[in-house]
């Protein structure tokens, strides 16, 4: 009777109900974290694609103007100054690292 006691005893704290329970919220927060993190890694390269195509937009007008200004002859010094500070900008927006910071919420856990 008492090895049959110390068995019983053994399961209840191998086997316990709550172990499976806590095992599965294990397995169920790790598919919510990798989920969390495919998110954000498709919203960080949407944001870098729009960013892209902006100053590609941006540095297309800019260099259409410049082009029908120059075959028209039809520029002053001052269009020339302004030309000069937009891809001055375009180039601090191209070598400037992006102003995303990663929010963790520490109430979550």
């Amino acid at each position: 009777d008492y090895d049959l006691i110390q068995y019983q005893i053994q399961q209840i704290s191998t086997d316990h109900s709550l172990f499976k329970q806590i095992d599965q919220w294990e397995q169920n927060s790790f598919a919510k974290i990798q989920d969390a993190a495919e998110t954000a890694r498709k919203d960080l390269q949407e944001l870098i694609d729009q960013s892209k195509e902006k100053v590609k937009k941006t540095s297309h007008d800019l260099a259409i103007n410049l082009l029908a200004s120059r075959q028209a002859d039809d520029y002053l010094e001052k269009d020339f100054i302004l030309w000069k500070e937009q891809f001055s900008k375009l180039e601090l927006e191209i070598q400037t690292p992006f102003a995303i910071k990663m929010l963790e919420n520490k109430s979550a856990f």
